[in-house]
């Protein structure tokens, strides 16, 4: 019986060594080096180009001459009035990348205060821009801006001179 159960030891420890024998030789055979990998897949991209070819000089053109166009000068008109250029001072309430999303903040908070909303696209920072009508003074604009901000959805309003 002692006999049986040695060579069943000895059967068991061989097929345990080939297992692993096998499993090391399919490890290096299907581990590549990154750098060849790299390779290889560079090799798929590249592209020959065949630089032996003659030029056809009848198909080749030359590019049109560039069109060279006037500057338009405009004269140059000073106004001088005898009275100060007014300035306004809007309260800015927010900023959008959309249109609708402008819109759809007007239409949530304009009924959470006494001025009308308004939204305009500003090309300088590209951007809808949501704001009060315009005041003439800064102190009037900074009295509206801070009523504004104790309410909530207006936290971030700014005066845009």
């Amino acid at each position: 019986m002692k006999n049986s159960s040695l060579n069943f030891k000895r059967i068991y420890m061989r097929k345990l060594q080939f297992a692993v024998f096998v499993l090391i030789a399919i490890f290096f055979t299907h581990c590549a080096p990154s750098e060849q990998a790299t390779k290889e897949s560079n090799d798929q991209n590249e592209v020959y180009v065949f630089d032996d070819a003659d030029i056809d000089s009848s198909s080749v053109t030359s590019p049109p001459p560039p069109v060279v166009e006037e500057p338009v000068v405009f004269e140059k008109k000073t106004v001088v009035d005898s009275s100060v250029a007014e300035r306004y001072f809007i309260v800015q309430v927010g900023a959008f990348t959309s249109e609708d999303r402008a819109k759809k903040f007007i239409a949530e908070n304009n009924s959470k205060t006494e001025f009308n909303l308004s939204y305009r696209y500003s090309a300088k920072v590209n951007l809808y821009v949501v704001q009060l009508p315009p005041f003439t003074t800064r102190a009037e604009a900074e009295i509206v801006r801070d009523k504004m901000w104790t309410i909530k959805e207006f936290k971030d309003a700014f005066i845009v001179p």
